[in-house]
């Protein structure tokens, strides 16, 4: 019952106090004493902002990548109570900068340590990747754990009542009250226990603060409440939803049991599972002092699977099976999958520990503990979390610990594997990542969203530190990081992107095009803790070390991990986490790899007693020897080889497939470093493990890989695309290019804007966003100018602002430009300067970008003087009237002066520029659409107007319009340029310059003096101009009548010497007296007088920027092309060209400042630095061009001769140039060609460096001239016919032949990766038709031929000579002697034929007396005649055994016949068994006149054999002897094959088809295998293989041996097409040889050819036939034999003899088989 009720209690639900997020503080508050939030750099945390002391960090990332952290804030005490508040920051950018703020803060302690205070004391942090959940221990007023740290230590009360409400007691007393469920305005009422009621006027906010009667009085956790919790501990759960910008109240959860005295949060990080369930450990911690025994903590973890709602506990687990201090502590939750968790937990015995938790249904019931043997101090929290993606193919935690096993020192992260049952692999990794010894306390891990990682742990400071690490540094481990990487390309590009899986997905195809993927081939190597090397195989690529060159030496390294066998690394540890200078030395078979001068890289294969150890550490040349080794030992222990990643058209090594070794060393490539040992080949592993030599090892084991997949991306056209496969994505961005120019596009330094006037003056007035186009007067205009014809401009743009819209015609630019449009810019002296890019296409299509720095102002109002006066009398309203504008001519109109305090205004005119528009009216109270005080932004004008007269007598007034105070028009003025607004240029050294004065005639509308004249006289007193250094071309006007008329103009001429980068200001006064009287007779001699004087003050600053504009002119005089110069020099030059150019089109820098004083300096430097760059396009051409037929190999470029295409020497050059090409463009790789330096430096040089080998190299491609290849087809076809050819047909045995073929080979062929190819040029096609013409006439044994031998014909018929035919006797071998006995016959004769091998008897009447003897020798026929016989006997094929005249009797006894005194015995036959004769035993009378014809009788040898028949395509009525089927009752049974129309016949044996035959009806014999014969009608309908011998004629030959009445027996057939004449049939003997190249005709003095003379041609054509060869004696012994046919065609036009051979069979003792 006990047990049951226990498990009770573990699974009882805990239901969380309903306090809903609230953020609502009444005035008052303790928020108001809570610092403010802040910003850090670098860490979450610094100390003394605003918290001296920080602890207990806690850290977790979130899916869009916000990193939050959490602390302890311990104010200046730094312990485990007294005041504790938990501050959280969050970072968007990986921990660069933090915002922090806080979660939970009470004031009661001022922010100081103090023992009476609440306090917070250890946070963990979970999320779901969108939402935080944090869980904190907290302690009410007084208390903490630890003793020191309060002022006692909690109570074992829960604090909460049964259903988890606070309990409250009220001044001191009883806990009679609870609070209640926080309610929708953010508060919660206090209830009494005892029935409910609440307690009027009070309530309590979500952060337990007490309000009464709406006044905050206090907090319930404070002793000097008047209503307090319990003095105990609690648990705190709190959620952000907006990734921890602000927090919810805390909401109390109800899991410790009572009894418990604490029950804290396990620090550091807790979990969310893959269903949801959130897990945060935590840990009890009891009476006994901590740490003292196994029960003083316990752990365990609390699980809600409602988001925190309700909460329930797993029971704890303590280990007392390893004996004492088997407690368990402060623990870190990773979630396993399938509802198992394993918490990793602080304990007493030093070693990484941990225990999984499997959900069963119902609750988390845990397993046993595991110790995994890993050193740490144990007594001290870790931090543990699952890596997000696979490290070396498995899933992986890692931990963070102090590693040391003295203390809390020495911080490590471990990085633990987990096998497929979630065990942990003995092949961890170990990363220290302090110093050895430094202290390393609580920490907490967390992955950033790419893949790295970043621990947040205490030292000795009071704060923390941050850390990132690569995670492959980490781990010295493949590690399937997703990688997302940003790639800007131009159009026309291509990449090589290297993607983890096969299918790769475009987003868009039309913006970038891919190839098809290639494996990237790998090799793979066993890991190894020990010299067994018995670790899990892995891909070699881990083992890749980049090697980057420091001028001499190299850092050689991979993923931050080092090779170092210096003073840096750890003594006899090849590995070290900062970088090191290596040198490389050559020597046979490798390199030495050396540091500091007497270290190197060393492979240990035995230690000093001879054990095998198999690794890498280090050698001190200058200590004690390993071993004391000798120096050739010291040297083979030393050499390294180096692999690199094969390119295209290499192959891989055997021992590293995919990887080939190298003797040269490429900066920035990757190698394997490799020692090839007795035991195989070792591979150094990068890692910086101290503690196991072999974490440095890999062997290879032979296996291959395959380590990724290679696409080529193609850039097509300006935009964007995503590529992505397997962990890989590419943000591809495709630009126009790289195609940058200067020079082309020459523009005004100056765009100038205006507003809309809207009807109220003219629109340059007014500050705004349309571009001056000149539309109007008054407007200026941009102008541009394209310098070279070869350019077209496409579009012009403003980078500063992309809603510009920048139009260009004419030569002039028009449109809008948002910059420097608002009023603060009608200032004369402020603009902007702007980036503008201009799009060029040259003739040739390519896209170009011009950049330039121009200045932006509104456009100016020049700076005027407007005067306008009406006189007028009271006679008759005679009105006179004088209205002058005096204008700055193109000046900057003074806009900054105030308003006038006289009787003048600060005005403009509607029109400054053209005012013969403008009109004066006869109006005493308006002066007409003439002055404005208020026509737009710009007043750049002073004017007045006079009104007066109204007497009867002559009127007279002065009007004076001057300002003497204040500069009304400004001009800038650079000596060095030829465009200032205003000013004119004078001479080329700009010391002289000129500017216009003018004024401008108004028309006048209802006044009486319309043509009167105005003048300017001359003897008034005005000192009309005055200015030092300027002088005037005039000083008086020249008069005009009133009313509309030409402007006039005065040039003032100015004369300046300001040298480079100094400045002047010049000053000029100018006024004028315009005067008009008027009389009017009609009142009497009246006069009206107007005097107008109107004055401007202007000023023109003065600068000479010669300096910087010379190297300026220079520079933009000529087209320069981003294509022409290496990128440096370019990037160089072009910024020092914009900076320039800002300075230069800004008119109101007047020189140069600290900042800019250089730029004429700079520019000229980066201008004269200007470097060509190497020019690849034409090697990048021919190789490309080439790539197809390299790629091809050799071997691979056939013409449809099927013969090589090209020479061998042409190949070996063009393949010797193309791997140069090759190799060039790879030493200089694509995406750094554009920087390579093809000249020396110098815009304009032409004196070549690396230019020369790239052209050379180009150069010696194009000429590298493959060669085609001569066709050596007809020789090959005559040197194939030769191989086959009967070479006894030749005088010399074929020896001709023989040295015509080796002569011809040795000419026309050449050995290439062993295999003879055509090596003659097509050009000498008549080398290789000799050689082809000279072995056709060596092997022609036709008439013409003079190297066939000739054999003799000698006939003679009952003793005298007769002639052939042909008249002749000499006859070439293979020919025909045709003799005609037809004169004999009427008689019966006999013909003999006498040769070498015997006589064949021949019954010339079976030949009606013609006889064609086929010559293959010497032959002689002796013809004699004799009485035809009348007894004849022959054997079972007809042959006759014995003939005889004039016999009466025949005696036939068993097997003999005797006629007279001759005994005929009967022939043996392997193919029957004797069974007697034709006529019966005994003696029988010969009747008169006839011919007794007396044959032997056999039964045939053998089994019976099936036969069967069958049509192929249009063959019809196919049969064997007469029917589809026949079984043979033994061999040499004839077999007869008719058809109706059959042009060939084949047979089947054994599933094998061969020729059989070409006649349509043909006789073969039975064999003693079943056999199919199909008949064909055509050529087509035969199978493939058989059409080739079937079209050339090539005999069809079988030849089946056998074993039979104790002899070795040959039954032969054969048929050959009716344009080849068939020479010889036989046999081939041996007993000795048994080869296919030995067995044959001349094959030597053992071997025999043995001619049949009795061949049965069923068909009448001596092209097909059957015969039988036997050997006698062959029952004992080896005995070889094969059938042959010699036969004679044409070909190559020469007639050719040849022999074909069948199978060889042997006959040993009897037995006989097929050998081929």
């Amino acid at each position: 019952m006990a047990k049951k009720w226990t498990a009770v209690l573990m699974a009882i639900l805990m239901v969380l106090t309903a306090f809903p997020v609230t953020t609502a503080m009444a005035a008052g508050s303790s928020e108001a004493s809570k610092p403010a939030d802040g910003t850090t750099q670098g860490r979450p945390f610094v100390s003394d902002n605003p918290s001296h002391w920080y602890r207990i960090p806690s850290m977790v990332t979130l899916d869009d990548g916000t990193v939050v952290a959490a602390a302890d804030a311990r104010w200046d005490g730094g312990m485990d109570g007294g005041g504790n508040d938990v501050i959280t920051a969050r970072s968007t950018d990986n921990g660069d900068t933090w915002s922090y703020t806080w979660a939970g803060y009470y004031g009661d302690n001022g922010n100081v340590f103090n023992k009476a205070s609440t306090s917070y004391c250890d946070s963990n942090i979970a999320t779901d990747g969108k939402n935080l959940y944090m869980l904190s221990t907290f302690f009410a007023s007084g208390v903490a754990i630890n003793g020191s740290s309060a002022n006692a230590q909690p109570s074992k009360d829960t604090g909460l009542d049964s259903q988890g409400r606070l309990l409250l007691a009220r001044n001191g007393g009883s806990y009679d009250y609870y609070v209640g469920a926080v309610g929708a305005d953010g508060y919660a009422s206090i209830y009494r226990t005892s029935d409910s009621t609440v307690v009027s006027g009070y309530k309590v906010n979500g952060e337990f603060e007490l309000f009464k009667n709406d006044a905050y009085v206090g907090c319930v956790w404070y002793s000097n409440c008047e209503f307090q919790a319990k003095k105990c501990q609690y648990l705190f759960f709190r959620t952000s939803t907006d990734g921890g910008k602000t927090w919810s109240a805390p909401s109390l959860v109800n899991a410790r049991k009572s009894g418990e005295k604490f029950l804290g949060a396990g620090p550091g990080r807790a979990i969310v599972t893959d269903d949801g369930t959130i897990c945060m450990p935590v840990y009890v911690y009891g009476d006994n002092t901590w740490g003292s025994g196994d029960a003083s903590q316990a752990t365990s973890f609390i699980y809600s699977k409602d988001q925190g709602k309700t909460w329930s506990r797993t029971a704890n687990f303590t280990s007392t099976g390893w004996g004492g201090s088997g407690w368990s502590s402060e623990a870190q939750l990773v979630d396993l999958g399938n509802g198992v968790v394993r918490c990793f937990y602080r304990n007493g015995k030093k070693k990484i520990r941990y225990c999984d938790a499997t959900w069963n249904g119902s609750g988390y019931q845990w397993g046993d503990v595991v110790d995994t043997g890993i050193d740490i101090w144990g007594n001290c929290q870790l931090s543990a979390v699952m890596y997000p993606y696979l490290i070396d193919g498995k899933r992986a935690i890692l931990v963070s610990s102090p590693s040391s096993t003295e203390g809390r020192k020495t911080g490590a992260i471990f990085t633990l594997l987990l096998n497929d049952d979630n065990t942990i692999s003995t092949d961890y990794a170990k990363k220290t990542i302090t110093a050895e010894g430094a202290t390393f306390a609580y920490s907490c891990l967390t992955v950033l969203k790419d893949g790295r990682v970043a621990d947040l742990y205490e030292t000795d400071a009071c704060d923390f530190t941050y850390k990132v690490y690569d995670i492959e540094t980490l781990t010295g481990m493949d590690v399937d990081v997703p990688t997302t990487t940003d790639i800007q390309m131009n159009v026309g590009q291509k990449k090589t992107l290297t993607f983890s899986a096969q299918n790769v997905n475009n987003s868009a195809s039309d913006i970038v095009s891919l190839s098809a993927a290639k494996e990237v081939p790998g090799a793979t190597a066993n890991k190894a803790t020990d010299v067994n090397y018995s670790g899990d195989s892995v891909s070699v690529k881990r083992a890749l070390y980049t090697f980057t060159s420091t001028g001499t030496e190299y850092t050689i390294a991979h993923a931050g991990m080092y090779l170092s066998v210096g003073t840096n690394g750890k003594a006899g540890y090849p590995g070290a986490s900062t970088p090191a200078n290596v040198t490389l030395r050559a020597v046979d078979g490798g390199f030495q790899l050396l540091q500091d001068g007497h270290y190197g890289l060393y492979f240990q294969q035995k230690d000093s007693d001879g054990n095998v150890v198999n690794h890498f550490e280090r050698w001190d040349f200058t200590g004690k020897g390993k071993n004391d080794q000798d120096e050739a030992e010291v040297l083979a222990a030393t050499t390294f080889q180096l692999y690199r990643r094969i390119r295209t058209g290499e192959t891989g090594s055997t021992e590293l497939p995919g990887y080939i070794q190298v003797n040269t060393v490429d900066d920035g490539e990757e190698y394997l470093i490799v020692y090839h040992g007795t035991d195989g080949y070792f591979l150094l592993n990068p890692s910086t493990s101290t503690t196991n030599m072999y974490a440095h090892c890999l062997k290879a084991n032979g296996g291959s890989t395959v380590d990724g997949y290679n696409v080529t991306v193609t850039a097509n056209a300006v935009g964007n695309a995503v590529v992505q496969a397997g962990r890989n994505t590419y943000n591809i961005t495709v630009v126009d290019g790289d195609l940058a120019v200067t020079g082309v596009v020459k523009y005004d330094p100056v765009i100038y804007t205006h507003g809309d006037a809207s009807g109220k003056g003219q629109p340059y007035m007014y500050c705004g966003s349309l571009i001056s186009d000149g539309s109007q007067a008054g407007e200026k205009e941009t102008h541009y100018k394209v310098n070279d014809s070869r350019y077209t401009i496409t579009g012009i743009k403003c980078v500063e602002d992309s809603a510009a819209d920048i139009k260009y015609a004419d030569g002039k630019l028009s449109g809008t430009l948002h910059i420097a449009d608002t009023a603060e810019y009608a200032s004369y002296n402020k603009g902007e300067t702007v980036t503008i890019e201009t799009n060029l296409t040259d003739t040739d299509g390519n896209i170009w970008t011009q950049t330039d720095k121009l200045y932006v102002a509104s456009n100016p109002v020049a700076g005027h003087t407007i005067g306008t006066q009406q006189m007028w009398g009271n006679w008759g309203n005679h009105v006179n009237m004088l209205p002058l504008i005096y204008v700055a001519e193109n000046s900057y109109g003074n806009t900054d002066r105030k308003t006038y305090t006289g009787t003048h205004q600060i005005c403009n005119a509607y029109n400054v520029e053209d005012a013969n528009s403008l009109v004066y009216k006869k109006d005493t109270t308006s002066i007409g659409n003439l002055l404005s005080s208020s026509a737009g932004d710009k007043l750049a004008g002073l004017g007045d107007n006079n009104n007066s007269g109204g007497s009867t007598g002559s009127q007279s007034n002065l009007l004076e319009v001057k300002d003497s105070s204040t500069v009304s028009a400004y001009y800038y003025y650079d000596m060095s340029s030829n465009s200032n607004m205003g000013i004119t240029r004078n001479n080329s050294d700009g010391t002289s310059f000129s500017l216009k004065l003018g004024i401008t005639p108004i028309s006048v509308s209802g006044g009486n003096a319309d043509g009167a004249a105005i003048d300017f006289p001359s003897n008034d007193k005005l000192n009309y101009f005055t200015g030092d250094g300027f002088t005037a071309d005039r000083v008086y006007f020249d008069s005009y009548s009133l009313g509309v008329a030409p402007k006039q103009y005065e040039t003032i001429t100015g004369t300046t010497n300001v040298t480079a980068n100094n400045t002047a200001t010049m000053s000029g006064v100018a006024e004028l007296q315009a005067h008009l009287n008027t009389t009017f007779k009609s009142a009497g001699t009246k006069n009206v007088t107007n005097w107008l004087n109107l004055g401007l003050n202007f000023q023109v600053k003065v600068c000479n920027k010669s300096n910087e504009r010379t190297p300026y002119n220079e520079a933009v005089s000529k087209v320069r092309l981003s294509t022409d110069y290496t990128k440096s020099t370019w990037d160089k030059y072009t910024t020092a060209l914009l900076n320039t150019e800002a300075y230069l089109n800004n008119y109101t820098l007047l020189t140069t400042d600290e900042t800019t004083k250089d730029v004429g300096t700079v520019l000229d430097s980066t201008y004269t630095g200007l470097t060509k760059r190497a020019d690849f396009t034409e090697l990048e051409k021919v190789v490309e061009q080439n790539k197809a037929a390299y790629d091809k190999g050799f071997a691979g470029n056939v013409t449809d001769k099927d013969q090589n295409k090209y020479t061998v020497d042409s190949w070996q050059n063009f393949e010797n140039a193309y791997k140069a090409g090759a190799d060039l463009l790879a030493q200089y790789p694509e995406k750094g060609r554009n920087n390579v330096a093809g000249f020396t430096v110098g815009p304009d040089s032409a004196e070549k460096t690396t230019q020369t080998q790239i052209d050379e190299t180009a150069t010696q491609l194009k000429n590298s001239g493959l060669v085609v290849a001569a066709d050596a087809s007809a020789y090959e076809s005559a040197r194939s016919i030769s191989a086959t050819i009967d070479r006894t047909a030749f005088k010399d045995g074929g020896t001709a032949i023989t040295n015509t073929v080796t002569s011809g080979n040795s000419t026309i062929y050449k050995a290439y990766n062993g295999k003879d190819y055509v090596n003659v040029p097509a050009a000498k096609q008549g080398t290789v038709d000799g050689f082809t013409a000279d072995l056709l006439s060596n092997m022609n044994v036709g008439e013409s031929s003079e190297s066939g031998r000739t054999f003799t014909v000698a006939c003679t018929v009952n003793g005298n000579p007769f002639e052939t035919k042909e008249q002749k006797t000499l006859y070439y071998y293979g020919t025909i002697a045709h003799l005609d006995f037809s004169a004999y016959k009427s008689q019966d004769t006999v013909c003999v034929v006498h040769t070498a091998t015997g006589d064949t008897k021949i019954d010339l009447a079976k030949c009606k007396y013609q006889l064609s003897l086929l010559v293959q020798r010497d032959t002689t026929i002796t013809v004699t005649t004799a009485t035809r016989p009348n007894v004849i006997v022959a054997d079972y094929f007809g042959t006759i055994l014995g003939a005889f005249e004039g016999a009466t009797s025949v005696t036939v006894k068993g097997n003999t016949v005797t006629v007279g005194d001759t005994v005929i015995t009967a022939k043996d036959s392997p193919k029957y068994t004797f069974t007697g004769w034709t006529w019966s035993e005994g003696t029988h009378q010969v009747p008169a006149g006839q011919v007794a014809q007396i044959v032997q009788r056999g039964t045939p040898t053998g089994v019976d054999v099936n036969y069967t028949v069958s049509n192929s395509g249009t063959a019809a009525n196919a049969l064997i002897n007469g029917a589809t089927q026949y079984t043979a009752p033994g061999i040499n049974k004839p077999l007869e094959l008719t058809s109706d129309n059959a042009a060939y016949w084949t047979r089947t044996v054994n599933g094998v088809e061969t020729l059989a035959s070409y006649e349509q009806n043909v006789t073969l014999f039975s064999a003693n295998t079943d056999t199919t014969y199909t008949a064909y009608a055509s050529l087509n309908d035969l199978p493939k293989n058989l059409q080739e011998q079937a079209e050339s004629g090539t005999p069809a030959l079988n030849g089946v041996g056998f074993f039979a009445d104790n002899k070795f027996t040959m039954s032969c057939d054969y048929s050959a097409g009716a344009h080849v004449t068939v020479l010889e049939v036989g046999v081939i003997y041996s007993a000795t040889k048994n080869g296919k190249d030995t067995l044959v005709k001349g094959g030597g003095d053992d071997v025999q050819t043995v001619v049949s003379r009795n061949v049965a041609n069923w068909t009448g054509s001596p092209n097909s036939g059957t015969f039988t060869m036997t050997k006698k004696g062959s029952d004992t012994g080896s005995h070889y034999m094969r059938m042959y046919v010699s036969y004679r065609t044409s070909r190559m036009n020469t007639q050719v003899p040849f022999v074909v051979y069948g199978d060889i069979y042997q006959c040993v003792n009897g037995v006989v088989s097929a050998v081929h």
